[in-house]
């Protein structure tokens, strides 16, 4: 593509990625609310945040071959329009079922627009790859600050949650357009009757710890922001601070990012980044007061910042001729965490104390942080021949 126009479907990717963060984040506050309008329960709110990472399983598996035989800005912009459409579908829904059905529409196109914006981020500066995935990672963090407290205060004075599906319906047509007007990513690559390259990428002993890890990763940071609301409203009854601790989560997962975006030693960087977020999860259920827990939220946000760029880039560039099938081998990783953790924790907390929930994530972090130490150990020797 012509070099003068890099910077501009740069900045085209870092807003996708703060849209996408408008997007999550605001998506706990109106499900919460769509739940309570159609009179279901926690085990139901569990189960639409598994079909939503169910589309993004369904999106990341197609993904490994459209990105190689179809081109990015294809996968792109297919990804905009499903979005957009199961936006405008959950902004229509008058049953539990239809929303869920809008759901998982967005959650296919959703992943698809992540991982697609990512690999052109990647591919734009390959020497750079850790640095740029970080910084569209702060943009992610930047929308998913501002869109809960937005939407919480909305709603607070009498908004109907369906009308915020209808603007994000919009931002996605405008990014829509401003994609199908730019020429990049159109080579593809024929590869006739050739076996699927995902089982090329998952002969890889290290992808496959790295996707393990960021399997767990995902289950801890949407676990963190799912149940959220439900555990202040058991705790103290309360409804609108639940929405300022996700804005704090996300908040302070910013500077986390931009540590993570000027430091090159990825390794060490993440598995850090599990002990922080070990004692950040650990302190959040074990003190007493609001505001401590408030510190804590932040605590497990600036640990959790740097740790999915990391795993991304380290993963996902091990293959840098097909960059784009190997982002989507390790956005996979990042569904089946939404789509097993989830559904099983709404089951879990069901009849027991929301609490309970963090407890786990804050064992799973513990135990990956081990993990993590382990491998890094194991490829700093296999590098030096040992």
């Amino acid at each position: 593509m012509d070099k003068s126009r890099r910077p501009f479907l740069k900045w085209m990717c870092f807003l996708g990625c703060f849209t996408l963060g408008l997007y999550c984040a605001v998506n706990l506050t109106l499900l919460v609310r769509a739940c309570a309008e159609f009179g279901v329960g926690s085990a139901a709110y569990g189960m639409m945040t598994g079909l939503y990472g169910a589309g993004m399983l369904v999106s990341s598996m197609a993904l490994s071959e459209l990105s190689e035989c179809w081109g990015k800005k294809n996968c792109i912009l297919l990804a905009l329009g499903l979005s957009c459409a199961g936006s405008a579908g959950l902004g229509l829904s008058g049953s539990y079922i239809l929303a869920c059905a809008g759901l998982l529409v967005a959650g296919f196109g959703l992943c698809m627009l992540e991982c697609s914006m990512i690999s052109v981020l990647a591919a734009l500066e390959p020497e750079r790859a850790g640095r740029e995935i970080n910084l569209s990672q702060v943009f992610f963090s930047v929308g998913a600050v501002v869109s809960p407290i937005l939407a919480g205060h909305y709603v607070a004075a009498g908004g109907n949650w369906r009308v915020m599906y209808f603007v994000l319906a919009a931002i996605l047509a405008l990014l829509l357009a401003g994609f199908a007007r730019e020429k990049f990513g159109t080579r593809v690559i024929w590869r006739g009757k050739a076996a699927p390259v995902a089982f090329m990428l998952l002969r890889s002993p290290i992808l496959l710890c790295y996707m393990l890890m960021t399997m767990i990763y995902v289950t801890c940071e949407t676990g963190v922001m799912f149940w959220l609301l439900p555990y202040f409203e058991q705790v103290y009854a309360m409804g609108v601070p639940g929405e300022l601790g996700i804005s704090i989560f996300w908040f302070v997962m910013i500077f986390g990012r931009l540590i993570g975006a000027s430091v090159t030693r990825q390794r060490e960087l993440v598995t850090v980044g599990w002990l922080v977020t070990t004692i950040g999860l650990a302190a959040f259920v074990l003190l007493p007061t609001f505001m401590g827990k408030l510190v804590a939220l932040g605590i497990s946000g600036f640990g959790m910042g740097p740790i999915w760029p990391g795993l991304q880039a380290l993963g996902g560039m091990k293959f840098p001729t097909h960059s784009g099938a190997a982002f989507a081998m390790m956005q996979l990783a990042s569904t089946l965490g939404i789509v097993m953790a989830q559904p099983a924790l709404g089951v879990l907390v069901e009849d027991s104390p929301v609490s309970l929930a963090y407890w786990i994530m804050g064992a799973l972090c513990a135990f990956f942080m081990l993990f993590s130490a382990a491998v890094m150990i194991f490829e700093r020797r296999r590098s030096h021949g040992v």
